[in-house]
């Protein structure tokens, strides 16, 4: 029998009943957990026991034009580090703190330094969020089997952050999930469908398919360089501040080509989105996105797709 890849128990307790209120998240199986709440909760979570230990702590907020802001943090002492920063300048965006800890207290100083460099580089290719840290984190050696369990832990943020609105460890889905078979034989499921945007006369050739609630713009697509001389200097800056953080997974970005490739996939919430940061203008992706080979666009696919369900 065929089964998709195994599920996790994901546990969320609401601390006082409230969804806006604190939430502590958990893996069951896991020693690690996460809290998290409101800027406005901080004097009350911090009397909280997970604040007096040794963690990996990340402050978020949203801003109307760039997105969600992000700056991580570590400390042995995360309480003391967390009033610091609600009374300084430079973190006046952020209005959501979460914090990993682990449950057995065997997460270090070296481990916290560890994960706090291996998350900030995984969150600069983020195409979500707009990092603010001013620096990169210190490497760190850690011995081979500890490094195996701080890259376990976080794989284990990949699954949980999302839960609680934080996307930025999230990687773009794949076209291809396998399926398990009993025998340990993988079959390899092909059903995802193609799209293609062409645009600019064919200039810009863009592929993307959807998955996981995503729509995915596939590595090697062309994309319209917002920072091109070629480029409308007013409109090309506008959107190059929305798009910012999108263009770290471009290559380069500095040039003066009008139309450059992207080195990784990148996920988008809808294909308007998607087909707005491949034109540099508004464009409406039901209509622009076609199904690869065909003259159908997306919204006739999707038609289609819901009416097959319907009967």
């Amino acid at each position: 029998m065929l089964s998709h890849s195994i599920g996790k128990h994901i546990r969320l307790y609401l601390v006082d009943g409230s969804p806006s209120g604190i939430i502590t998240a958990e893996i069951m199986g896991w020693t690690g957990k996460v809290l998290s709440f409101s800027r406005l909760l901080l004097p009350e979570a911090l009397k909280r026991p997970e604040c007096a230990k040794t963690g990996l702590y990340f402050l978020t907020g949203v801003d109307e034009e760039l997105g969600q802001l992000l700056y991580i943090g570590e400390s042995d002492d995360v309480a003391k580090r967390l009033k610091q920063h609600d009374s300084t300048e430079d973190k006046a965006f952020f209005d959501q703190v979460t914090l990993v800890v682990s449950k057995d207290e065997n997460l270090t100083k070296s481990h916290v330094r560890y994960l706090e460099n291996r998350v900030i580089h995984l969150a600069q290719k983020s195409a979500t969020t707009l990092l603010k840290n001013n620096t990169q984190g210190s490497d760190v050696f850690l011995p081979e089997a500890e490094q195996s369990d701080m890259e376990y832990l976080i794989q284990q943020l990949q699954i949980l952050l999302p839960i609680l609105g934080l996307f930025f460890l999230k990687e773009p889905p794949k076209r291809y999930k396998p399926l398990l078979i009993a025998n340990d034989h993988v079959a390899i499921d092909q059903t995802t469908t193609s799209f293609e945007l062409i645009y600019l006369k064919g200039q810009i050739k863009a592929s993307g398919y959807e998955a996981e609630g995503a729509f995915v713009v596939e590595k090697g697509s062309q994309i319209r360089n917002l920072k091109s001389t070629n480029y409308d200097i007013k409109v090309g800056e506008a959107l190059f501040s929305r798009y910012a953080n999108y263009y770290n997974l471009t290559n380069p970005i500095d040039n003066t080509d009008e139309i450059i490739s992207l080195t990784e996939d990148i996920a988008f919430k809808s294909p308007s989105g998607a087909a707005k940061f491949i034109c540099g203008a508004s464009v409406n992706g039901r209509l622009a996105w076609k199904v690869k080979g065909t003259n159908q666009t997306y919204e006739e696919w999707r038609k289609q797709q819901l009416e097959a369900i319907i009967n």
